[in-house]
């Protein structure tokens, strides 16, 4: 994970000395945001967006925004897929106290929000990045890829990830942290990002999957 990222999870996190009434501890969402940055690197690899190099001198946005956004989403799934294996069940247990699926379904809720908090620092809806959706827009994604994954491991699944979510924006909300001003607005969402993603980037992903699939002797999810 990014180190700037590392050290503001730490800084907001240092005065939290207890989440609420949660088992977890506050290390389990230091190490869930680890988990998530090291998921949507994987994902990129996992489903070929290295395979398909961007032109060097145009890099269009729209396509690495679509590369990025693909990788946000399965990033969530690929963080359910690395908790169904005893090695990371056993190190989260250690560092967070996480014992259950319930538990660490808000843990990593609660992780993404805690990330894109960070970006939403330097987010500015007048001037925004030409290759990341809003932070707003990214923490969706990132929650929807946990539904999506668990999904297809529990037949509540998302019904789970819909409590852990609404769980995590409350738990967050009580944290005494700094950037209660970033924090709402996180929460509030973006619309017009929102419909950009919809409109634009989604159909593009849907592309590049479908491109990539043809192009490969693996099955890609459609």
């Amino acid at each position: 994970m990014n180190d700037k990222i590392s050290d503001a999870l730490v800084k907001e996190m240092a005065g939290v000395t207890a989440i609420g009434d949660e088992r977890y501890r506050p290390e389990a969402v230091i190490l869930l945001a680890a988990f998530a940055a090291i998921a949507q690197e994987l994902a990129h690899v996992a489903y070929g967006h290295l395979d398909r190099p961007l032109d060097p001198e145009t890099k269009d946005p729209k396509v690495v925004r679509a590369y990025e956004s693909d990788a946000d989403r399965r990033a969530g799934a690929t963080m359910i897929a690395m908790y169904f294996t005893d090695n990371t069940r056993s190190i989260i247990s250690k560092f967070g106290a996480v014992e259950s699926i319930g538990d660490f379904i808000e843990a990593s809720c609660l992780a993404i929000v805690m990330i894109c908090l960070f970006f939403q620092k330097g987010h500015n809806p007048r001037n925004p990045s030409e290759h990341y959706h809003s932070p707003s827009t990214r923490r969706l994604l990132l929650q929807d890829g946990l539904a999506a994954g668990l999904g297809d491991h529990m037949k509540d699944g998302r019904l789970l990830t819909a409590a852990g979510v609404m769980k995590a924006n409350k738990v967050v909300q009580q944290l005494n942290i700094a950037s209660g001003k970033e924090l709402r607005k996180l929460l509030q969402g973006d619309a017009a990002d929102l419909d950009l993603y919809r409109n634009t980037t989604l159909p593009l992903v849907r592309g590049i999957v479908r491109e990539l699939a043809d192009a490969s002797p693996f099955s890609l999810e459609k």
